[in-house]
């Protein structure tokens, strides 16, 4: 607490001191405690993880869909870690999922910060009696609780779950995550984990846009010489004309960890001069928005090649981007510019790609980023745009795309084709589908599902109405209407009917459908709802006997499942307890 001393408190001139140095007070209260609460929060936290952090991926590292929003730390592909709190506070939220985060506890510490667990095996034992209790009065697994702050307090260094691999994880690892209290996203390695890391960025290719007359090309830059020893790499002299800028495909790493992670910062200079820079130590939930004008789109996704974007877009509004600085380099006839890209990552191990810019003809031909159809339909971004290609109507919102686009539309009995998902999408559009007589007989049979090049469908969302069947999407390509009647498949692997289940733990019943996960399931045992777990990537639902009390004797288990088309398959199975 801050003490203060007052010079002869009795006249009025020092009452009237008084007064102020007491509003001094009231201000440090309010505005540097906090501050100085902060600050212990980033010098005393512990590791979530009681071994050395390998991770396996950075804060804000490119997703398809996202920015990545925390740090992965492997478990050494182990489930049943303990995993603890990095210091006092209290639960405020905590759910359980089949996909996003799984399993995961969200605990707010005093300062207002909260720390975020995700893909957890299981809670620690109270706050899993906390949720289980939660889930039997609301008969479901997915569940989505908001503590008050009484409820589950915990300290620094307690035990709160178990590593996992729930929800849309591909293997079993801790993600973890601060936000500020206004729920921004904060580089967790700005905490005080000790994080081995001694290797430079590596740099794989390196790419040239030019931006003359608006119409974007690209063209890939050879590495004269490449010695990621001192991490610098020297590049072919580029010959064009116009705006110029820089795109690279690159990945990090740490020392424990042989993933391909993503970087920290990046700058871009022009003549030794700054023109653009960005590092990542703080995004907004928002930013997701534009993530798709920090990469080179038509390459992601139809060759999987990750070419960072070292320019801003005039429509990226990134939290993270100087507004006043685009990456752009003019480049005219005569010219003569040298340019560095220094990437680093977090412990500041750098790369630097050296290259010079020539004002004049280029060499080689630039290749178009975007294509350039001749034919089809103008998409004006400023407008709404209704096609309607027989029973099937596209509607393409105002902004739908972040520029104008043609496309070449092709659309075959009940399979649309929108062209390559070559243009990132702004804003969702939709597509309805109409059923004809026969199909309306049985329109619970239908769904929209996505073709990709081999053939092979995904579901999509989608909504009834009437005789339309229709789904909002965020990328082009072919969609078609598909039927499904084919019900869920449920096999029993550890009861079978009259089965003594006396000796086991738990009840194992794998539950598999063409479609994928489910979208619903009912257990019961005498017929009352009880807890079983759902793992879509296992096919898998399983009880914990230790849940409830169940009597000796006979017992039936009751199971249905519904996919996401609404085919229902369900089971019967009497048990000795």
């Amino acid at each position: 607490m801050f003490t203060f001393s007052y010079f002869n408190p009795l006249n009025h001139t020092s009452l009237k001191f008084k007064k102020t140095i007491q509003s001094i007070h009231f201000c440090l209260l309010i505005y540097i405690l906090p501050l100085l609460a902060i600050g212990q929060l980033f010098e005393e936290s512990i590791s979530p993880l009681d071994i050395p952090i390998a991770v396996s991926g950075t804060f804000s590292e490119y997703r398809k869909t996202h920015f990545h929003s925390g740090l992965d730390m492997r478990t050494n592909g182990e489930k049943g870690l303990n995993i603890y709190s990095i210091s006092d506070g209290w639960v405020s939220r905590i759910r359980a999922s089949t996909s996003g985060y799984g399993k995961v506890l969200y605990i707010t510490h005093h300062d207002g910060h909260t720390s975020v667990y995700a893909h957890l095996d299981k809670f620690a034992s109270e706050i899993q009696d906390y949720v289980k209790k939660r889930q039997y009065a609301q008969e479901k697994f997915e569940i989505h609780l908001f503590p008050e702050k009484n409820i589950l307090r915990v300290k620094a260094g307690q035990i709160i779950g178990y590593s996992g691999n729930t929800g849309s994880s591909l293997g079993a690892h801790l993600h973890f995550e601060i936000r500020n209290p206004n729920n921004g996203l904060i580089n967790p390695l700005k905490l005080p984990f000790y994080v081995p890391d001694t290797i430079a960025p590596i740099i794989t290719r390196v790419f040239a846009y030019s931006h003359r007359d608006d119409d974007l090309k690209r063209n890939e830059l050879n590495f004269l010489k490449k010695d990621p020893g001192n991490g610098i790499y020297i590049m072919d002299t580029l010959v064009g004309m116009g705006p110029v800028s820089f795109g690279i495909q690159m990945h990090d790493r740490s020392n424990l960890s042989a993933n391909v992670n993503g970087i920290y910062s990046a700058e871009v200079k022009a003549d030794h001069q700054l023109i653009m820079n960005y590092k990542f130590d703080n995004i907004q939930f928002t930013d997701r928005n534009y993530i798709n004008l920090m990469i080179d789109y038509p390459q992601y996704r139809l060759n999987n090649i990750p070419i960072q974007r070292l320019y801003k877009d005039p429509f990226n509004q990134v939290s993270f981007l100087d507004t006043h600085q685009t990456g752009l380099i003019k480049l005219e006839q005569g010219d003569s510019i040298s340019v560095e890209l220094i990437i680093n990552d977090f412990h500041q191990n750098t790369s630097i790609i050296k290259a010079n810019l020539i004002g004049g003809t280029p060499k080689e031909a630039f290749e178009k980023v975007y294509p350039i159809n001749s034919e089809g339909i103008l998409i004006n971004k400023s407008k709404s745009h209704q096609l309607q290609y027989g029973r099937i109507e596209v509607n393409f919102p105002k902004n739908a795309f972040f520029q104008d686009v043609r496309l070449n539309i092709k659309q075959s009995n009940d399979t649309i084709s929108l062209g390559q998902d070559t243009f990132p999408v702004r804003n969702p559009f939709t597509i309805s589908f109409t059923l004809d007589e026969s199909q309306q007989e049985s329109t619970d049979d239908f769904y929209i599902g996505k073709l990709d090049n081999k053939g092979n469908t995904s579901f999509v969302s989608s909504k009834i109405d009437g005789n339309i069947i229709r789904a909002n999407v965020s990328s082009l390509g072919t969609y078609s209407l598909l039927s499904d009647q084919i019900p869920p498949e449920i096999m029993p692997l550890n009861i079978y009917d009259g089965a003594d289940m006396s000796q086991e733990d738990s009840i194992k019943i794998q539950v598999t459908d063409n479609l994928g996960k489910l979208q619903s399931y009912y257990p019961a045992i005498d017929g009352q709802w009880v807890l079983f777990e759902y793992e879509p990537k296992e096919d898998m639902l399983f009880f914990d006997f230790s849940d409830i009390e169940l009597s000796k004797g006979i017992h039936q288990l009751d199971l249905s499942a519904t996919d996401r088309v609404g085919n229902k398959s369900q089971i019967k199975i009497s048990f000795k307890r």
